[in-house]
């Protein structure tokens, strides 16, 4: 498949060729994101296939009852009739047993014996009302001739072979309440089996919650009683971590056991989506945080910075990330450019705002670009166009950070003829003639690594942070700026030797030595015995041929996107824990930290089937806490994952009072607006308390009112010519509303129109404000 690909790119010699092709343009940032999100769907279809739920496990009831549904007069479950039946109560055949056809002949029950060769086995000597046929060679001499014989209830060959009566219910009534432990469970100090609680338990002096998960210490059938231990203390139960529990009252309903003994059964998608993570990289082992991090990285389109101690990872990573990208196996450039510009920069409007071409490429394409700033965009067929191997020195490119690296090694420089000799091409500032690409220009459309980043002086640093503010570099001899977008990722030691604005451009993520064992043997299993699957083995495709994602086109509430502003200014004026600084709550932190909500709900969305539509509260919380502590300049380990976890904390709890106001601020605006509007056109305030109170009718109306009524007012924001259209906006002004507050209305999605307008009515109640008469 690779070599059909590859053929199909070796024919593209136009740009009108990649447009046939179906190529559709991406930069470097969108297109590794592109291809991350395509491996993790990858890797989660090939995880799944392997899993199964024997290996994934199971809770089951940890006791087998004995309850029965009271109706009839039979007891047919063999396991009851061998326990409880006694000489003396009547059975019938429901069957027949072996060659003897008992079927329907009743019968008394004499006695009850083990089998000489296996006490294991019972039989019941069982009486019959009537003779039956081939009874001869178990006969019963204490039963009438011919009517005797002997029944086993639990025979593999014959299973429910009889049935117990009891036409009065009096033997399932004595019995109910009886219950005994699952096969196989076991109650052991050192090797019990793990059960939970499907329900919350309390007594005189134990109270657990419902989901409390254990190992079964001990069982006392005669006391009813189980004994569970805890591996976390529980709150509010002190340092006990031992429970006794009895079971009566029928709490033996409310346990279950894990199929997998001592180990907790494992959620299917929790379960695939730690094992993609931890195969998402190559060759290197990660723990599930920092893998989780670079991911969202990744998915951000974010340079990063990659920090630790020697040895823990970070070249691998950086260098898998590279491994990763190159699956998109070729770059189109246009011909003869130095800084691989993307042929649709010069003749694709959408594309050429987004990442232009250079200004040797302008010239070659429109000679008037020098003298006068302007370029034509020309025709695909005019631009010539070569195919590379995506891969060192054709996008991509390695450098060990140095004290001796200059701003002309990142930038470049115009070089004078070193004959002597010049011309006015040479000496002209807007020509680029003699120009040498440095490092940054020459990874345009690709990724730069930079390892032992800290070593590299402050002031060459700096020269960066003009591509990572605009994606151009500004080479010394020149008026014209080059195009330098690409992904650069730092490794580094000593992260505290960057500036703030190096802090706030890329997020910093810490690799450091995993204290999980399973991980560490993992690298162990990569780095030394080479054990990694080839990274063909979870095809994604051709990436060229599709379209980047945008995470600004994914839904969160106008309320909830307030409430992260609100967050940011509480957070600047309140906290005064680990971790604060003025990076941590830039504006830069804020778009990271919307980007982050939206990119944590994309990663759960390709695993979990019930993943929410929109980036609710939950997602915002998560995407602040990303947001700040990937700028955390903190080396030590233990340093660096309490200040983290105290700036997370602190976010969880602010957030949900800053949310709190938001929603009351914003439902107190509407209401103020339709007011105003109600001066204006009377019949406004009438018509959104009745719009509100149609999508609060039952659950199929109130789906229906939502999306007729956006369906209207949507034709009359796109057909604004249209007066008879436009009532749609007067009969509903909640819609209407929306249409102008809520970012990217316009274009949800059925299940996000919905999820966003239950959202919003639930905020409604936390509202202080009253409109009309109506709350």
């Amino acid at each position: 498949m690779l070599e059909d690909r590859l053929k199909e790119y070796e024919k593209v010699k136009t740009g009108q060729d990649l447009i046939d092709l179906g190529v559709i343009p991406k930069t470097s940032s969108s297109h590794m994101a592109l291809i991350t999100k395509k491996r993790l769907e990858s890797l989660r279809d090939r995880v799944l296939a392997q899993v199964n739920e024997e290996i994934l496990g199971a809770w089951l009831p940890l006791f087998k009852s004995y309850d029965f549904d009271m109706a009839g007069d039979e007891i047919v479950d063999p396991e009851v009739i061998l326990r409880f039946a006694e000489a003396g109560m009547r059975v019938r055949g429901r069957k027949a047993y072996g060659e003897v056809n008992i079927e329907g002949i009743e019968g008394k029950i004499l006695k009850k014996v083990a089998d000489k060769d296996d006490k294991s086995q019972f039989y019941f000597g069982i009486e019959f009302d009537s003779k039956i046929h081939n009874a001869r060679n178990k006969s019963l001499e204490e039963a009438k001739p011919g009517q005797g014989y002997f029944v086993n209830p639990l025979d593999k060959n014959t299973p429910e072979a009889i049935a117990l009566l009891d036409p009065d219910g009096k033997i399932r009534k004595s019995i109910q309440a009886q219950y005994r432990l699952r096969e196989a469970a076991v109650a052991d100090e050192q090797l019990g089996h793990k059960i939970k609680l499907t329900e919350d338990y309390e007594d005189a002096s134990t109270k657990l919650p419902k989901g409390t998960v254990g190992t079964m210490t001990s069982f006392d059938e005669r006391k009813k009683t189980i004994t569970l231990k805890t591996e976390e203390l529980v709150e509010g139960m002190g340092n006990r971590k031992n429970f006794e529990i009895s079971l009566s009252k029928d709490f033996y309903k409310n346990l279950e056991v894990s199929s997998l003994g001592q180990m907790v059964p494992m959620e299917r998608e929790d379960t695939v989506k730690k094992q993609v993570l931890l195969d998402f990289f190559p060759r290197t082992s990660l723990p599930y945080e920092t893998a989780e991090d670079i991911v969202l990285g990744l998915l951000l389109g974010k340079d990063m910075i990659l920090f630790g101690p020697p040895g823990s990872g970070k070249t691998n990573c950086a260098n898998d990330i590279i491994y990763l990208a190159q699956q998109q196996l070729v770059i189109p450039i246009v011909e003869g450019c130095k800084v691989q510009c993307n042929p649709f920069s010069l003749f694709d409007p959408a594309f050429s705002k987004v990442l232009s071409a250079c200004a040797q490429c302008k010239l070659n394409h429109d000679p008037r670009f020098r003298d006068t700033g302007f370029f034509k965009l020309q025709k695909p067929d005019d631009v010539k166009v070569v195919i590379a191997k995506y891969g060192e020195g054709k996008g991509i490119e390695s450098k060990e950070g140095t004290a001796d690296m200059r701003r002309y090694h990142l930038a470049g420089s115009k070089i004078p003829k070193l004959d002597g000799k010049t011309d006015e091409k040479r000496e002209n500032e807007f020509d680029p003639e003699g120009y040498s690409p440095g490092v940054l220009p020459r990874t345009n459309n690709g990724i730069l690594q930079i390892d032992e980043a800290d070593e590299i002086s402050l002031p060459t640093r700096k020269g960066v942070l003009e591509t990572l503010n605009s994606n151009i570099v500004k080479p010394d001899q020149l008026r014209f700026s080059m195009p330098a977008h690409n992904l650069i990722i730092y490794t580094t030691n000593d992260i505290t030797k960057f500036s703030p604005a190096e802090n706030d451009r890329m997020i910093f993520i810490p690799v450091f030595y995993s204290d999980d064992p399973d991980v560490s043997y993992s690298v162990t299993r990569k780095s030394f015995h080479q054990e990694y699957a080839e990274i063909e083995d979870a095809p994604i495709g051709d990436t060229h041929k599709e379209a980047a994602f945008n995470l600004r086109e994914i839904t969160m509430p106008v309320i909830v996107e307030r409430a992260v502003d609100a967050l940011y200014i509480k957070f600047r004026q309140d906290y005064q824990g680990k971790g604060k600084s003025e990076i941590a709550q830039s504006n830069r932190s804020k778009n990271d930290a919307l980007f982050a909500a939206r990119a944590r709900l994309l990663l759960d969305k390709v695993f979990f089937e019930k993943a929410a539509t929109i980036a609710n509260a939950s997602y915002a919380v998560q995407g602040i806490q990303f947001a700040m502590y990937t700028r955390l300049q903190e080396n030590a380990p233990q340093n660096y994952s309490e200040a983290r976890q105290e700036i997370s904390d602190w976010i969880s709890s602010a957030f949900s009072e800053v949310l709190k106001e938001e929603e009351d601020t914003w439902w107190c605006k509407a209401y103020k607006d339709v007011g105003i509007a109600e001066r204006q056109i009377p019949g406004m305030e009438k018509n959104f308390v009745a719009e509100i109170k149609s999508y609060e009718e039952d659950e199929s109306k109130a789906e229906r009112n939502v999306l007729g009524h956006f369906k209207a007012v949507k034709k009359a924001y796109d057909n604004r010519e249209d007066r008879d259209l436009q009532k749609a906006r007067f009969d509903y002004p909640f819609m209407d509303y929306l249409f102008k507050e809520q970012p990217g209305f316009s274009k949800v999605s059925k299940d996000e129109l919905l999820d966003l307008m239950w959202y919003l009515l639930e905020a409604r109640e936390h509202s202080s404000c009253k409109i009309g008469n109506n709350p």
